[in-house]
Formats: C-alpha cells, structure tokens, sequence
C-alpha cells in the first residue's frame, strides 16, 4: 500500500468517526476517540493519542474510551489506550432506563466490560495492568469467566464471598449456580465460597434452582448449603423455589430438583406464613382444579405420580 494510500485512508476513517461523533454526542457526550475505540479503528485512536485528547474524558453517563473498547472486544484499541495512559479503574454512572440505547445499566469498569462479554483475553490484561477487582466483575466472572480467570482475579485482590451492589449478579458462586456453570462452582466451592452467604432476597441453592442447575444444587448440598434456610423477608425456601419455578419446557430437570431436595431433608410442610397453603396443599390443589401447568401434558402418569408423591 502506498502513502497516499494510507494517508487517504485515515483521513477517510477520520471523517467517518467525526460524523459519528456529531451524530451520537447530541445525546450521550460521545467523543470521536470514545467512537474510533468502539468500533476497532486502532489507526485512529494512536493518532487521537498522539495529538493528546483526554484519554479519561467520560460519556454523560459516565463511559471512557477504555469502557467502549473493552465491551466491543477490541484488544489493540485497549492496548493503546492503556499504553497511552488510560485510567484502567474508572467506574462509570449508571444509564437510566429511559436512555434508549442501552436501557437501566448499573455503574461499569472496563473490566466487568470485558469480562460480561467473555472478552477473557482482554480482562487478563486488565487485570496485569492494575485493574481493580469489584465485586460485581468477581460475580460476572462467576458466569461468565472460567477457573483460571477467578483465580488471577483473587491474586489481585478479588473477595470470593463478596456481595455485590448489583442486583442481577450478587456473588460469583450465586452467578456460576444460577447459569449452571459447573466448573466454577466446583472451583469456588474448593477455593473458599460460602454455600450459605446471605445474599439479599435469595441463596446460591435458591439460584441454582431457579436456573435448574441439578449438578450445581448438588455439589452446594454436599458442601453443606442449607436446603430449609428461610431466604429474605417473604420466607420462602428452594424447595418452594422448585414448585413454583417456571421450567421453560426443562420439566424433567424441575422434577430431579424436588427430588434432590427431598432426599436431602427439604421440609415439604414448610409455609412462609400462618396463612400460607403448604407445598402439598399447593400441588394437590393444582392437581384438583387440572392446572398442573408445571408438568408437561406428554409426561405419563407415573412421572406425574412421581411428583406428587415427592411431595
């Protein structure tokens, strides 16, 4: 490729990104080097660098370049900037729901970017960068990370049994059993994870339930998790948790859940309140009114008889 050729080029990519950033800086603050970061124009974001743009200049909601190029997997952009002098530990705002774009998003760091995207590669270098591990980019990576990522997270300082500030991902073990992530499970557990870390309104059983993780709600049973533990305000417990959980068509897996938890001592009488119908009441009278919508039709009336029996 010749130099005009190349020159030509940057200068045309140049003009695309300032279009862009007029376009989306009406609304969201968007620098030209937040939107060269994000869509993976490397050749843009060294010059932007070279001519000294503020590397940490945030979005109005709180986003860097950094942020955008972790998110998008762009791992040369990422490099520049953090070579350039890119703060590696900046914590964004969070966007409100009526922003269209992304919808109600919690505060971020490029690493819980990086991580939520399955980025690993990139988290990895954040991390020997000086990243700072939260909380919630220690619950993402319960999900969404593997073994070898929570442990280097852990040499920098991640917390196993840290309760996150975001709501949909508390605790990496709560994370790895809801999404039925084995492996990690396994690897927490081994590594220190509380089975009974009080987390609001649920438990890591109640998540594995919810998620229909049978091989996870089993290895936190025999790593001591409390199958009758009553979970936040409303009482209810995992047993409770597998009556009611809506199965998406899963209704064998539902089935091997109440059972497990059954042998395992889960109380069948349990009620969250004087007034309260007891799991037996609850499936005799769905079994009464021929609402039993949480077994599939199809199933014999041995699998159906099974179930009641259970409980």
């Amino acid at each position: 490729m010749s130099r005009k050729t190349a020159i030509l080029g940057l200068v045309i990519s140049v003009f695309v990104i300032v279009a862009l950033y007029f376009y989306s800086s009406m609304d969201e603050g968007v620098t030209p080097l937040m939107v060269a970061a994000k869509t993976g124009e490397t050749e843009v974001v060294r010059e932007l660098i070279s001519e000294g743009v503020d590397l940490d200049q945030a979005s109005t909601y709180g986003w860097t370049a950094l942020m955008f190029a972790a998110w998008q997997g762009h791992e040369e952009n990422v490099r520049a900037l953090v070579e350039g002098g890119a703060d590696t530990n900046v914590v964004s705002g969070s966007v409100p729901a009526s922003f269209s774009t992304t919808g109600d998003y919690p505060p971020t760091t490029a690493l819980f970017e990086a991580i939520s995207n399955q980025h690993l590669h990139i988290a990895k270098y954040l991390l020997e960068k000086g990243a700072s591990v939260d909380a919630a980019a220690m619950a993402m990576a319960g999900w969404r990370g593997n073994p070898r990522l929570l442990a280097a997270m852990v040499e920098k300082g991640g917390q196993i049994n840290e309760v996150s500030d975001n709501a949909y991902y508390r605790t990496a073990l709560s994370v790895a059993a809801r999404y039925g992530n084995e492996r990690n499970v396994e690897w927490l557990l081994s590594n220190g994870a509380d089975p009974n870390q009080p987390l609001p309104y649920s438990s890591n059983l109640r998540e594995a339930v919810r998620g229909l993780s049978l091989v996870c709600a089993a290895r936190l049973i025999t790593s001591g998790a409390d199958v009758d533990a009553p979970i936040g305000s409303t009482k209810t417990t995992a047993l409770r948790e597998a009556v009611y959980v809506h199965t998406n068509n899963k209704h064998a897996e539902k089935i091997r859940i109440v059972e497990l938890l059954l042998a395992n001592g889960a109380d069948p009488t349990h009620t969250r309140n004087e007034r309260d119908d007891t799991l037996i009441d609850h499936v005799e009278l769905r079994v009464q009114r021929g609402i039993e919508s949480s077994l599939n039709p199809e199933f014999s009336e041995e699998v159906r008889a099974r179930y009641r029996r259970s409980l």
